[in-house]
């Protein structure tokens, strides 16, 4: 009986090992494209430089400040509502299904503005060209538009 009692712990315990080293270890995924990007943009930009077809308008944005969040977006001293409104939300575009880190459509007024997008730690620029026949109604804000922003 108690060779009996011997073999049974020990083939419990061999059980015990085997189904205890059977078991995976929990490994987060890695973050997915989309995910670096919103992270990356996640923190709020100030102007350095804005242009308007070229010209050099950057006086006009002083103070302008943008901060991004989960797919949102909010502005500080925006001299143009039509073109940067106070806030909103943004997705990515998406080609053959994936989503497009470096094209960001942004809500406003009308349609859906897209935005080129080139981020890296500290810097962010942005360029769009804004038609009022399709996203707003002021004239004057016709062009492609360039903000420079630094991370604050």
């Amino acid at each position: 009986m108690r060779k009996l009692t011997s073999l049974l712990v020990i083939i419990f315990l061999g059980s015990l090992v085997i189904v205890s080293s059977c078991k995976k270890e929990k490994v987060d995924p890695e973050p997915s494209e989309e995910e670096k990007q919103i992270d990356a943009l996640s923190k709020a930009w100030v102007v350095s430089s804005v242009t308007l077809g070229g010209d050099d308008v950057t006086d006009e944005w002083q103070g302008f400040e943008l901060t991004y969040g989960n797919k949102t977006y909010s502005t500080i001293a925006s001299f143009n509502a039509n073109v940067w409104p106070s806030s909103g939300t943004y997705e990515f575009a998406t080609s053959n299904g994936e989503p497009d880190v470096n094209t960001m459509l942004r809500s406003g007024l009308g349609d859906p503005l897209p935005i080129s997008l080139n981020v890296s730690t500290n810097s962010l620029v942005m360029s769009f060209t804004y038609d009022t026949d399709v996203n707003g109604r002021l004239k004057g804000t016709d062009g492609s538009w360039v903000f420079s922003m630094d991370a604050k």
